[in-house]
């Protein structure tokens, strides 16, 4: 009908994925919310050295270990609502361990990035633990000024995910 999309299945030869018989290889791989879930986020990275072209990248987004949700998960130990949730994540990485394992395997960290919610974090859970703190006049402030409490948080990387693109070297 007027205004409808005809969509037409994207195949692997599309995507540039082609089988490594061939030689063929992909250009870049994306890894986000999925090394620190796996038992072995080591052969994600390798496989990607395997298949990626010379000129290819891989882009690996993880929770970030050395943040201040993880202080804050530390602090309130009986409740993790987002950052580093048990059972999900098997593997804690850092800046240095992340820039490491990807060395590891052939590849040279090109960028990265820092983001999270780690200040909403704290007053989550000081609202949960502290009667009346929630609309409290020290709330209302905290949360009046939230963008820029989190503004030292990044300036300082302890945010609560990292972001890295990496080539091969």
């Amino acid at each position: 009908g007027p205004g409808a999309v005809r969509a037409r299945p994207r195949t692997a030869d599309d995507r540039g994925i082609r089988d490594r018989q061939s030689r063929r290889v992909v250009r870049r791989a994306l890894f986000f919310g999925s090394p620190h879930v796996i038992p072995t986020p080591m052969s994600l990275f390798e496989t990607a050295e395997q298949l990626l072209s010379e000129d290819g990248y891989i882009i690996v987004g993880v929770p970030n270990y050395e943040s201040l949700s993880t202080q804050v998960h530390e602090t309130f130990q009986n409740e993790a609502l987002r950052h580093l949730r048990p059972p999900e994540c098997l593997h804690l990485f850092t800046e240095d361990s992340l820039e490491h394992a990807l060395d590891q395997v052939g590849f040279e960290p090109m960028a990265g990035w820092y983001f999270g919610l780690d200040f909403y974090e704290l007053l989550t859970h000081l609202s949960m633990n502290y009667d009346g703190f929630q609309g409290s006049p020290v709330y209302e402030f905290l949360l009046d000024n939230l963008d820029e409490f989190q503004k030292v948080v990044d300036e300082q990387k302890r945010n609560d995910h990292m972001l890295v693109v990496a080539r091969r070297q």
